[in-house]
């Protein structure tokens, strides 16, 4: 895969992830939890299994997008 297939795939990934659950119900959104579980979970294979992957996505542009998931989930309200 191109390096740029490699960026968009892993930020379309990142951003899946933006969005955040009500945790003040362990019933509520429960097929939403597990699909951002299981993506979390992939992001961290792709950089832990790839040979390719970290000199592809080692770099400022998905950074800031890491910086925006991150955002995005401890300063929810």
């Amino acid at each position: 895969m191109d390096p740029d297939k490699w960026k968009t795939l892993y930020v379309a990934k990142l951003r899946a992830c933006y969005r955040s659950a009500d945790f003040s119900d362990p019933k509520k959104d429960l097929e939403f939890k597990e699909q951002k579980k299981e993506t979390m979970i992939d992001l961290i294979d792709t950089l832990e299994d790839s040979v390719h992957a970290p000199q592809y996505l080692f770099n400022e542009y998905i950074f800031k997008e890491v910086v925006k998931l991150v955002e995005a989930n401890i300063f929810r309200t």
